[in-house]
C-alpha cells in the first residue's frame, strides 16, 4: 500500500514537472513597453544640399542616441535613412523605417516608421517636424511617435552650391494610440458606473431604514 502510494505521488511529481517546463517554454517574450512622455533624443551629422528652390536632400551620418534617454538605450547607435526631395513647407510621403535600430535598456529594438514630415526654414538652420508611429521587430505597431529633427548648418546651402555638412538634434516623445487610450476611458466608465450604482443601492437601503 506504501509502496503503491510512493509511486502515485512520484509519478503525480513527474506530470507537474513537464506540464510547468511545457508551461515556461511555451511563455510569451515580455511585452516592450513604450509609455506616454518617454523621449527618444538622437544626433548625427548630416549632408544637406539644396537641389532646387526649397528642395532638400538628406543623408544623416553615424547617428546615434544621445545621454538621458531611457528606456531607450543611451549611446547606442541607430540607422536613419536617407530623405530626398523634401520640399519646405510641403509634407513628405511616409518612411518605412525611418529610424532604425534603435536599442532599448531590456536589450530589444524598435524603429520608428515616419508617417509625415514638414519642413520649415529658420533663416539659415532648418526644422523638421516629425509624426509617425514606433513598431517592434515584427514591425507591429507599439505607439504614436510626434516630434521635430532640427538641422543646424549656420546657413541653408544655396541652389547649385553642392552639399553642406552640419548636425542634426532630434527629439521624439511617445505618445499614446487612441487604442491605448480607450481602455483607459473604459476603464474609468466602468468605475463611474459602478459607484453610481453603489450610491443607488446605499440610497435604497438607507431609505427603506427611514420607511422602517
Amino acid at each position: 500500500m506504501t509502496n503503491k502510494l510512493k509511486s502515485t505521488l512520484m509519478g503525480a511529481a513527474m506530470t507537474s514537472a513537464v506540464l510547468g517546463g511545457m508551461f515556461a517554454a511555451s511563455k510569451p517574450a515580455e511585452a516592450i513597453t513604450l509609455r506616454n512622455g518617454d523621449q527618444l533624443e538622437v544626433s548625427s551629422r548630416v549632408t544637406v544640399e539644396q537641389t532646387s528652390t526649397d528642395i532638400f536632400d538628406f543623408t544623416f551620418n553615424a547617428p546615434s542616441i544621445t545621454l538621458g534617454t531611457a528606456p531607450f538605450a543611451a549611446l547606442d547607435p541607430v540607422v536613419i535613412e536617407s530623405l530626398s526631395n523634401v520640399a519646405v513647407g510641403v509634407a513628405t510621403p511616409s518612411l518605412t523605417p525611418f529610424i532604425s535600430s534603435i536599442g532599448l535598456t531590456d536589450g530589444t529594438e524598435v524603429a520608428f516608421n515616419l508617417t509625415k514630415a514638414v519642413l520649415s526654414d529658420a533663416g539659415g538652420d532648418l526644422d523638421l517636424r516629425l509624426l509617425g508611429q514606433f513598431v517592434d521587430a515584427g514591425n507591429n505597431a507599439l505607439t504614436l511617435g510626434r516630434g521635430h529633427l532640427s538641422i543646424n548648418l549656420g546657413a541653408a546651402p544655396l541652389v547649385g552650391q553642392g552639399p553642406t555638412n552640419g548636425s542634426i538634434s532630434a527629439t521624439i516623445d511617445v505618445v499614446p494610440t487612441p487604442a491605448a487610450v480607450l481602455p483607459a476611458l473604459l476603464g474609468m466608465g466602468t468605475a463611474a458606473l459602478r459607484k453610481k450604482k453603489h450610491d443607488g443601492e446605499e440610497e435604497l437601503v438607507l431609505g427603506g431604514a427611514d420607511e422602517a
